[in-house]
């Protein structure tokens, strides 16, 4: 059977907003595990192992509206671990249970894949929609490097280095995040434009319960009761760095084809990211 949509990022452009509002929505269910990341073949990546291991404990703490639900997950998701059982089998075993309910796979280091692993996807998944986060590809940047200092991957004095700066948007795990355009005209290509819908971050900011409505219709969960207030963000503690003029100076050009292939592509919000600083 399989998710009933696929959310392929952007990382940063609140795909956690989007797992936690349908995690609590009525009509659906979400795997436990946010990020499944199974055509990245990342599914066992340390924050998965550690979110597994908390899933026990969780299940007896944690009055989840869909435990029994739940527990099938962790049950096979657990046996992916054992050796020959990590397969296309296997994925589809994690959304076995879900019966009615809409499910997704938000994973958005799937924006990532190539031109062959994304016509594979559509093959495997016919009748999947693919939704698009977007968000400003500076912004994006800028966010993604501030989780790496929080996380310790980076060192505050590194995201005000000319130099550290060049070389972490240079690197290819990175740039294969951060061209919107690209990510989309690839899944677009495959699914067609039935199936795939993006939304901006701006919206998901500014008009929280107007997009996630819009999102809702989209993937087919219809007028769905939420749990969760539109505006909750459990990020919004989360440390933002500074970045000096400099460093936005050339961020802003270095994205600066990018921001104009976003405007012309995208529309929308888009026409009002600059592309200069």
């Amino acid at each position: 059977m399989g998710p009933d949509f696929l959310c392929i990022g952007l990382q940063k452009a609140g795909t956690r907003w989007l797992h936690d509002q349908l995690r609590q929505a009525s009509g659906a269910w979400m795997p436990p595990i946010k990020e499944i990341n199974y055509f990245h073949k990342k599914s066992f990546k340390p924050g998965n192992m550690k979110e597994l291991k908390s899933l026990r404990k969780r299940f007896l703490n944690f009055k989840s509206p869909h435990r029994s639900l739940d527990r099938k997950f962790y049950s096979a998701f657990e046996k992916g671990l054992i050796p020959g059982n990590y397969n296309d089998d296997w994925y589809f075993s994690l959304f076995a249970g879900k019966g009615t309910y809409v499910s997704g796979d938000v994973s958005p280091n799937y924006s990532s894949l190539s031109d062959a692993q994304v016509l594979r996807i559509s093959e495997q998944l016919p009748n999947t929609s693919v939704l698009l986060l977007l968000r400003h590809p500076v912004d994006r940047v800028k966010s993604a490097m501030s989780m790496k200092v929080r996380n310790g991957s980076l060192l505050e004095e590194d995201i005000n280095s000319i130099d550290r700066v060049r070389s972490f948007v240079s690197k290819k795990s990175v740039a294969r995040l951060s061209y919107p355009t690209q990510i989309w005209q690839r899944w677009l290509e495959y699914f067609g434009s039935d199936r795939c819908k993006f939304f901006f971050m701006e919206d998901v900011r500014y008009n929280p319960e107007v997009v996630r409505n819009q999102i809702s219709d989209f993937i087919g969960l219809d007028n769905p009761k939420f749990r969760l207030p539109a505006d909750f963000n459990r990020k919004s503690k989360n440390n933002r760095c500074r970045f000096s003029d400099e460093v936005e100076a050339y961020l802003y050009e270095f994205f600066h084809d990018e921001i104009i292939k976003c405007q012309e592509m995208f529309k929308g919000h888009a026409l009002n990211w600059k592309s200069h600083f």
